[in-house]
């Protein structure tokens, strides 16, 4: 769950995850845990994940450096949670500006 967990910097507690309660679930049975997506759903909230509202309205169309911004996003997060930092949701963003 680690890489894929993100927060709101302006509220610590709260928490999500970009994986589906499907694919948690799928992935704790191929581990030896069987667990459906509503026992994972209630897991979940008690360990203070939060369903999160898709933003995206629109797509942005194609962009040639797709993958190469998401590894750049990918070692930003890793070396700031290494450092101990939080991560903001909105980290794409400021990648693709800086790209």
């Amino acid at each position: 769950m680690h890489n894929h967990t993100a927060g709101d910097p302006m509220r610590l507690g709260v928490k999500w995850t970009n994986l589906s309660r499907r694919k948690i679930s799928r992935k704790l049975k191929e581990l030896g845990t069987p667990a459906s997506k509503y026992i994972v759903s209630r897991l979940l909230y008690e360990s203070g994940y939060r369903r999160r509202k898709p933003q995206k309205k629109r797509t942005m169309g194609e962009n040639v450096d797709r993958n190469t911004q998401f590894e750049k996003i990918a070692h930003l997060r890793k070396e700031y949670l290494d450092a101990g930092k939080p991560v903001s949701p909105n980290a794409r963003t400021m990648v693709v500006r800086a790209l």
